[in-house]
Order: structure tokens, then sequence, then C-alpha cells
């Protein structure tokens, strides 16, 4: 199996390829309970499984698994589209918003903000 550099946005694996697997979440991020029909919920574990737990290391002040610095996310990721908040959060950063919440095992983010971002091929789920 080839080996995936963190480092290099072109290399296997790419910033591009990442990214889009990332703004792609799996079908249990939406709508995650019934009364939150307008929210999607990212996990830290499978952010850390898509991306590759290479490109982590465990933060002492977060205490949870944060982008190393020489990880090609961290450097290149808001510029191949994903969204400056769950680039932030990735990288253990920690905020308040309006319309976004931040837990330290998953990123919230309503489902109109993810769209509006510039997402429109995901796949929504249809109830």
């Amino acid at each position: 199996m080839q080996s995936d550099d963190i480092t290099d946005p072109a290399a296997w694996r790419s910033i591009n390829s990442i990214t889009t697997k990332l703004l792609d979440p799996p079908a249990d991020a939406w709508y995650p309970r019934h009364d939150m029909k307008d929210l999607v919920k990212i996990k830290l574990s499978w952010a850390v499984k898509t991306i590759g737990e290479a490109h982590f290391h465990m933060s002492h002040p977060t205490g949870r698994p944060v982008l190393r610095e020489e990880s090609k996310l961290k450097i290149y990721g808001c510029h191949a589209g994903l969204p400056r908040g769950f680039h932030r959060w990735l990288c253990g950063g920690e905020e308040q918003r309006k319309n976004v919440a931040w837990a330290s095992e998953a990123y919230w983010i309503t489902e109109e903000q993810f769209r509006q971002v510039g997402f429109s091929t995901l796949k929504l789920r249809q109830d």
C-alpha cells in the first residue's frame, strides 16, 4: 500500500482529494437527532480516519488530536476549499459563533452554513 505524504499537497492523497472527502460526511452526520434537523455533526474520529492519523498529533492543551504543523491540510486546507471554522477546529482552535458549536469530539455547523461555503455538490440525505 502506498504511503501518505503528509507535506506535499500534490503527492498521493492530494490536498484536493482529502478536502473532497471531508466535504462529503457520512449519512449519520446529517440530522444526528430528530430535534436537530438543520445541523451537521462532524465527528473527530471520522475526520482523523478520513484524513489519516499521520496528519495528527495529540495536543496537550486540548487533550485531543490536532493537525501537525507540517500537515498539508493545515497548510493548504482553506485554499483547497475547507471552511475556515472546520479548519480551525481540526487545528485545535476553539471559538463560539452564532451558527457553529465547537466540542472537542465533534464540529457542529448548520446545514445552511455548510451549503453556503460552496458545497452544493454534497450528497444531502433526503427525508
